[in-house]
């Protein structure tokens, strides 16, 4: 784009401010003094001009640059950072902090103790994280034997060695659900138990059967249930088996009795000549 002949472009982007309208003034200068521009500026830009170069020596710190922060204002900064981070248990990124406050004043004795107490807690919690590490790993092998309250525990050990570990918590909410609804299953199977004692003592052995059944399917590995099914089958055999020798006994003495009566009329009876 061939330079402009005119200073409408220039006028368009002067800004207020006293040191931007003075860097577009010194372009214009430039552009002037190698004949660039060769067109006369306009009276706007001139009067422009001289507003912006009174408000410089009215206050000669509105172009100044800006000032370097200085070593108290960083050393402050550090150890607000420092803070911050030390409640959300960072440690290692609190020793940046704090090594960057030990440069700007090597002599101060709080900052020396912040970072003897950080390296403390530094290798106290890789200590807690290996500790925690293995409560996981226990946890895991319990919950997958479907041993849910030791699982429980070990979940809970890792969380308590590492609260911000959002596995850990994860896994322990995960088995506290399984353990509500297993609690739920147990209930229903003591009910189921229950009933079925109770109409096992009342010798109503096929309806206590039945009960035994359908706590087995709410727990099928409990050995409760099975057991008493075994026994009610053995009692039930038994009872069978004594019911079919007692008929057996009747038809025998039956038939005993009859032919004994057959054999006692045997004198009285005339056989015709």
């Amino acid at each position: 784009m061939p330079i402009p002949d005119k200073y409408d472009l220039i006028c368009m982007n002067i800004n207020t401010q006293t040191k931007s309208f003075l860097i577009t003034s010194a372009v214009v200068v430039t552009l002037v003094s190698f004949g660039l521009i060769t067109s006369a500026p306009p009276e706007q830009f001139t009067n422009s001009l001289k507003r912006a170069f009174s408000a410089l020596l009215a206050s000669p710190d509105s172009v100044s640059p800006a000032k370097k922060p200085s070593p108290d204002s960083l050393f402050n900064l550090s150890m607000k950072e420092y803070d911050r981070l030390f409640q959300e248990r960072k440690y290692e990124l609190c020793l940046t902090e704090l090594k960057k406050a030990g440069k700007i004043k090597p002599t101060d004795q709080s900052v020396k103790e912040k970072i003897a107490r950080v390296n403390q807690l530094i290798t106290e919690q890789k200590q807690k994280q290996q500790e925690a590490a293995r409560a996981l790993a226990s946890g895991d092998s319990y919950f997958n034997a479907k041993d849910y309250l030791n699982a429980k525990a070990s979940y809970q050990m890792a969380v308590g060695l590492t609260p911000d570990d959002p596995a850990a918590k994860e896994k322990l909410n995960k088995t506290m659900s399984l353990l509500r609804s297993q609690k739920a299953t147990n209930t229903l199977y003591d009910v189921a138990v229950a009933s079925a004692d109770k109409l096992f003592q009342q010798k109503e052995y096929e309806r206590a059967k039945s009960e035994y059944e359908n706590a087995l399917k709410l727990l099928p590995g409990e050995a409760y249930a099975r057991n008493k099914i075994n026994e009610i089958v053995k009692i039930q055999v038994d009872l069978q088996a004594k019911e079919a020798s007692y008929t057996s006994l009747i038809e025998r003495a039956d038939n005993f009795y009859n032919a004994k009566t057959w054999r006692q009329r045997l004198p009285t009876i005339k056989v015709p000549v």
